[in-house]
């Protein structure tokens, strides 16, 4: 009996994730990327929002200038994400946008470690935020002349980075 999973997406910024499925026009949820912690107690993503005053709080955010440097972090972000929605990671494929260019090798291999270790993802795509902006604007507009063309310049401003991708 073939399983047949439906493509979890996850665009992991530096300030939200934005999770959704493949084909869905909206995502599911949008999370702050952050957690924090207060007398011994975790707070993680909308948590966060919900508390009185966090002037003094210290965030924790595992994107830094556009790189995942906090695997750890990132996990119980997700897992609380994954948990709010009812999502089991080994039902899904994974396609994770975010910065995929000149990603360093040691940081690559932790975020596989977490998606295939710790998160038991079946498959795994990463897509850059270039990419993913170009395929899903001229997808919604077949019949315009940029869509027609393979070219264009993206310009991605991110909470801890911009990037200008050209696309030829």
């Amino acid at each position: 009996m073939t399983t047949t999973y439906k493509p979890l997406i996850i665009d992991n910024g530096g300030y939200t994730i934005k999770i959704g499925f493949a084909g869905d026009t909206k995502p599911i949820a949008i999370y702050r990327n952050v957690i924090t912690k207060r007398k011994n107690k975790i707070f993680i993503a909308d948590q966060i929002d919900k508390l009185p005053n966090y002037s003094s709080l210290k965030l924790r955010q595992p994107i830094e200038k556009g790189y995942l440097v906090d695997c750890q972090t990132q996990a119980t972000i997700w897992r609380h994400c994954f948990l709010q929605h009812g999502i089991k990671p080994k039902q899904h494929h994974l396609c994770l946008v975010q910065s995929a260019v000149g990603y360093p090798l040691a940081l690559l291999n932790d975020l596989a470690h977490m998606v295939f270790d710790v998160f038991k993802f079946p498959s795994l795509t990463i897509l850059s935020h270039a990419y993913a902006s170009f395929t899903g604007w001229s997808s919604l507009r077949p019949n315009t002349s940029i869509a027609k063309t393979a070219s264009c310049l993206i310009v991605d401003c991110g909470y801890s980075e911009t990037r200008i991708t050209p696309i030829i």
